[in-house]
């Protein structure tokens, strides 16, 4: 994380937001492997008593860290994920959004503007692009 930081121009980040930042994905990532076993030694119940203790002692050092940077950021880090997590409901394959619910929306990452990716992923041209940022900001 911190070096992904520094590469995408977010090389003066306060230590608590960075730190809360690493110690949330690494939190997610223990809940993870603890419950869906989604690490390669956790396939058919291959992970040890031990191993799944260890995972537990580190989310609890994680969640009861009394740091400044390491404490505060992660339960602000977690809080602030906690408020910007929407339940997202589909059915039949396709996701619901209502516009009368959502008062705001993010699309993030690489591809939200970028045509290019989309086209090289297809065998037939469709007749108009459109990126998921257009799409959606047309549908709002």
């Amino acid at each position: 994380m911190h070096a992904w930081q520094y590469l995408n121009g977010y090389p003066n980040v306060s230590p608590k937001v960075e730190e809360g930042i690493c110690q949330v994905l690494v939190h997610m990532w223990l809940d993870s492997k603890l419950i869906a076993g989604s690490c390669s030694s956790c396939e058919k119940g291959k992970r040890s008593q031990f191993e799944r203790k260890l995972d537990e002692f580190f989310k609890h050092q994680i969640e009861s860290d009394g740091s400044m940077a390491y404490g505060d950021g992660f339960r602000r880090g977690t809080k602030a994920a906690r408020q910007g997590i929407v339940p997202l409901q589909i059915k039949a394959g396709a996701l619901l959004l209502f516009a009368t619910a959502i008062k705001s929306l993010v699309v993030i990452g690489p591809n939200a503007r970028v045509i290019e990716t989309l086209i090289r992923n297809y065998e037939v041209t469709p007749g108009k692009y459109t990126t998921p940022l257009q799409g959606l900001s047309a549908w709002t």
